[in-house]
């Protein structure tokens, strides 16, 4: 079933993407809360758009 295999890969996609902007906002809060730098904000969403590829 072809069609299966795609809407699960879509679905799959589709949560990462939303994970992604999760960790996003939470590097955003991480630093309006003053608990990281900005520094460590910019290399935070650098490695969460890399999909935590080191």
């Amino acid at each position: 079933m072809p069609g299966r295999k795609s809407e699960t890969i879509g679905k799959e996609a589709y949560l990462i993407e939303q994970n992604t902007q999760i960790m996003l906002k939470l590097a955003d809060l991480l630093l309006e809360d003053n608990l990281i730098t900005p520094e460590e904000k910019f290399r935070l969403k650098q490695l969460i758009q890399r999909g935590g590829s080191v």
